[in-house]
């Protein structure tokens, strides 16, 4: 078969990577052959979002990887760019990624150093922050899609300004297509000379300084001491508890009574227990009814009441009034996130335990705006921090 074609056909490909297989003696590994069968199974949907299959470095054949790129870009007679999808397969702890690289022609390899200095690293580094900034906006709610790696690669007039590991095979198409498409026009606009240099000048975020691992003593910190004031900076606290202390005794009651249980892996991780009909059949000191006994709580409904009730508290304690559509304390959802989780040891998100308003909230005459499953905490917190 020719192997001096210009874009190889998949079948090609996939007898070059058997090949190199064959003459491995099976030492690869079988995450090899997965990394091999995520890439070349995705051929038609690569091929639709305009990419090809290749596996050639600076027009030479290497049978051991995989590359799906788009259409290069042109920087001028001496070099271009190439985006794309990668993958050896005789280095499958590295996995596939994906990223720029820049290709020095032939003719000017004697200028590939000073072309790396004088060209690909400036450009990239007037670009660094805007790709940065256009992928974390992109992929804002799986930060940790994209990490961008620097590379000191420079390997047979080839350079690679930067890559990014991709973390699932599963994410070629979403993370990795998507992304080199973007990563892409950016390098085309500003080859052409479309950016204003105040927007090359952006300053790099630094959001990633402020995560904070989720079940971990900073996260359990971070409720108790940050998050507990709920939204209220300043809380009154002259002549009152510390809130700190309000939610030492909240975090008692929930483990006591088994609402929650310590997941023995993490520092600080609770699961929330849905299923407890002891807790809910009713209650020892008076308060409204819960529901029958042998009845199953469905949703994390009971859980947010609890939090609601202990919000409601710290409201009354610290002010003396609680309004129902704009409290002074409110709940920190993605704090309280950090900390517990649901039964099955999977994480929350925020919005598995926001409840309407008119769903957790119930009048009475006593107490209104008290959860029916919170009336014992409401009492035990009560007694311990009066509020007169």
């Amino acid at each position: 078969m020719e192997e001096n074609i210009k874009y190889p056909r998949l079948e090609y490909i996939k007898s070059a990577v058997d090949e190199t297989f064959k003459n491995t003696d099976g030492y690869l590994c079988k995450a090899s052959q997965d990394y091999t069968d995520s890439l070349l199974n995705q051929y038609d949907e690569l091929i639709a979002k305009g990419f090809h299959i290749d596996n050639q470095v600076r027009n030479r054949i290497d049978k051991d990887y995989i590359m799906y790129k788009l259409p290069r870009l042109d920087i001028d007679e001496k070099s271009y760019y190439e985006f794309l999808i990668e993958y050896e397969v005789t280095s499958p702890s590295t996995g596939i990624y994906f990223g720029c690289k820049a290709i020095t022609n032939e003719k000017y390899i004697h200028e590939h150093e000073t072309l790396i200095q004088e060209v690909y690293k400036k450009h990239w580094n007037c670009l660094r922050a805007l790709v940065t900034q256009r992928l974390g906006a992109m992929f804002a709610d799986y930060p940790m899609a994209i990490i961008i790696q620097q590379t000191d690669n420079d390997d047979s007039g080839t350079y690679w300004p930067f890559w990014i590991r991709l973390n699932y095979p599963k994410d070629i198409i979403d993370v990795a297509a998507n992304s080199l498409q973007v990563i892409r026009l950016i390098y085309s606009r500003y080859l052409d000379g479309k950016y204003e240099k105040e927007q090359l000048s952006q300053k790099q975020s630094t959001n990633s300084q402020n995560y904070i691992p989720y079940y971990t003593q900073e996260a359990y910190r971070a409720l108790r001491e940050e998050g507990v004031k709920f939204s209220c900076k300043n809380p009154p606290t002259k002549g009152r508890a510390a809130p700190a202390l309000i939610f030492d005794e909240f975090m008692s009651y929930l483990k006591r009574e088994k609402f929650v249980a310590k997941v023995p892996e993490y520092e600080y991780g609770y699961a929330v227990q849905k299923n407890h009909s002891d807790r809910l059949s009713g209650s020892s000191n008076g308060y409204a009814s819960r529901p029958k006994s042998g009845e199953k709580i469905k949703t994390y409904e009971d859980f947010s009441n609890l939090i609601r009730t202990f919000v409601y508290f710290l409201n009354m304690y610290y002010y003396n009034i609680y309004n129902v559509e704009k409290p002074y304390i409110s709940v920190p959802w993605t704090a309280l996130v950090r900390v517990f989780m649901k039964e099955t040891h999977d994480a929350f998100i925020p919005e598995n335990l926001k409840v309407p308003m008119n769903r957790s909230l119930v009048d009475d005459e006593d107490k209104k705006n008290i959860p029916t499953i919170g009336k014992d905490l409401y009492a035990l917190l009560e007694q311990k921090f009066p509020l007169g």
